[in-house]
């Protein structure tokens, strides 16, 4: 969900800039910056209640291990490994989604033999919380569930 193989080099620099935002001046210097890349504007600007509750949760975060991560995902290139993914792969992508841009997660898809991408149009990095009905209607099939 709203992956993809590795990051190219402007995204890696937005990673490493909200790596040493938050390990020099912790959490909330980069609030904003984060929700900004899980949700798109019109879901923030209508649904307070969500992204006040995704702030409070990402503030309470330790401000190292977030920098620690963001850096790892610097470094994070799995293209050569995607031919090896032999299980069926179901790959789902929030078409307004600005922390992994759709075209990485349709490089995932088209890196693993069968995969099924599935698009959900509006929906930014989080579907499970921006629009849980789309989602389900997404997974449920896949996972053999009645939908």
């Amino acid at each position: 969900m709203d992956s993809g193989p590795g990051f190219p080099e402007p995204a890696r620099e937005i990673l490493r800039t909200l790596a040493h935002k938050a390990h020099e001046n912790g959490m909330d210097a980069v609030l904003d910056a984060a929700i900004k890349r899980m949700f798109p504007e019109p879901f923030i600007a209508s649904n307070p209640e969500i992204i006040n509750r995704r702030r409070q949760k990402l503030s309470e975060a330790n401000q190292y291990l977030f920098a620690n991560t963001a850096l790892a995902l610097t470094v994070l290139d799995n293209s050569s490994n995607l031919s090896k993914i032999k299980k069926p792969t179901l790959v789902i992508l929030g078409l307004e989604d600005q922390a992994t841009p759709p075209e990485l997660s349709f490089q995932l898809a088209q890196g693993i033999k069968g995969a099924q991408p599935i698009e959900l149009p509006s929906i930014g990095h989080c579907p499970q919380l921006q629009n849980p009905n789309a989602f389900l209607k997404a997974v449920k099939p896949f996972l053999g569930l009645i939908n």
